[in-house]
């Protein structure tokens, strides 16, 4: 009797040339891009003529030219809005000039930028303030649909106030999916395996949207059951998001891209020449926050040609695709996999436990590409292994049969 010969499965092909590219694209960031970060300067080091400068030329607009072969023109993607909020932090008037570069960015690419100074709630409390945010954006989805669907912004981009634009040629719409695909996605944040930073986020006009920011913006009053910390914006997004029913409308990418931290003074940073922004989160004190602004001004309007990296040499473009076209992947193969594998879930824990562990990557870990890469391989080994399995067994069963029927005729 011939054993069942191991094929390697068409999405185990696919995988393994998505892996492939994966490993390329790493190996192929520019060797000129050098990591940056502020020093341990003090305000005193400083003039205000250097930030004034700094904020007040548009330096360094370098014109965007996109390889012939991109599937995209990111130039002609969706339709943005972004929004801010400057209240109730005692540091904010050092922000100013961080939202100057916002400013800019959004003259830039044609984004409408809608910066909320006033308490909303007319409370000022710490909770309602923290909620802002939540409310903001909710007000603005609002307005957007209730305009006809062709007038209406397709996104609505949220970036808090300690966040720098340092290169002015990447547009939003660089991180988002093509407008013919994953529809069902309307959230979509940076995230690692420290969690989740809300800093910068991507919330899609629909329904789905305001249903969420509702939630989130009632959370104090419409679940007190659940223990939040200082934080409670971030638990309340968290929670929602968490939900079952929220899972799968939620992208999280890797955080660095557009939410990257430069902790200067304690030695960390995460900022490479081309990066879009950086965010001064964590660098507490006043002092030393007003020299991280000052110095990454300073930075950007003595090396504009640098800091404002063409959109096709910043590695953007391929490191973004490569993303989606792994989450596209990642969720056709579990669709499939649960539509043909049920009998093979029967006969084996093997599939059953893949199938979990890449789910969660899509719905929780997307950012991770590599792990994600190996979710899929593992779970289209373990339905060619289960396969094979039931194959072997099946001739088993038949070879046992033949030999009873054979024993039966010749009694």
């Amino acid at each position: 009797m011939v054993a069942p010969v191991r094929k390697k499965g068409r999405w185990l092909v696919l995988v393994s040339f998505l892996s492939t590219l994966y490993l390329l694209s790493r190996k192929s960031t520019p060797p000129e891009r050098h990591l940056l970060s502020h020093s341990l300067l003090t305000s005193a080091q400083w003039h205000e003529s250097d930030v004034e400068n700094a904020v007040g030329s548009k330096t360094g607009e370098v014109e965007v030219h996109i390889p012939d072969n991109m599937m995209q023109n990111w130039e002609k993607g969706s339709r943005i809005r972004q929004a801010s909020i400057m209240i109730g932090d005692q540091h904010m008037p050092i922000f100013e000039p961080c939202m100057e570069t916002r400013l800019d960015h959004g003259r830039r690419w044609g984004y409408p930028t809608h910066i909320l100074k006033h308490d909303l709630s007319g409370k000022a409390g710490w909770i309602r303030l923290v909620l802002e945010k939540s409310l903001h954006v909710l007000s603005l989805l609002v307005s957007e649909m209730t305009k006809v669907s062709h007038e209406r912004a397709d996104w609505i981009v949220w970036f808090d106030a300690d966040t720098i634009i340092i290169n002015n040629n990447i547009p939003w719409t660089m991180f988002l999916p093509r407008e013919d695909s994953f529809p069902d996605i309307h959230f979509i944040a940076g995230r690692d395996w420290n969690g989740l930073n809300y800093g910068v986020f991507f919330v899609r006009v629909s329904e789905w949207s305001i249903k969420f920011l509702t939630q989130v913006a009632t959370f104090p009053q419409s679940r007190p059951d659940v223990d939040t910390s200082e934080d409670i914006d971030i638990d309340a997004m968290w929670w929602v998001l968490d939900q079952p029913e929220n899972q799968d409308h939620v992208a999280y990418q890797p955080r660095s891209w557009y939410n990257g931290y430069d902790l200067g003074d304690q030695g960390i940073s995460e900022i490479y020449e081309g990066d879009m922004q950086v965010h001064l989160v964590g660098v507490d004190s006043e002092p030393r926050k007003e020299a991280a602004v000052h110095w990454w001004l300073s930075k950007i309007e003595k090396s504009p040609q640098t800091m404002h990296m063409p959109l096709a040499a910043s590695g953007y473009p391929e490191k973004v695709q490569m993303f989606w076209e792994v989450l596209k992947t990642a969720k056709e193969l579990l669709q499939q996999s649960q539509k043909r594998a049920y009998k093979l879930r029967l006969s084996s824990n093997e599939v059953k436990v893949a199938e979990e562990e890449l789910q969660n990557f899509i719905r929780f870990a997307a950012f991770d590409i590599e792990g994600m890469i190996n979710a899929m391989v593992t779970l289209q080994r373990a339905y060619d292994d289960t396969e094979i399995q039931i194959a072997e067994d099946h001739q088993t069963s038949m070879a046992a049969a033949i030999a009873l029927s054979d024993a039966h005729l010749t009694s």
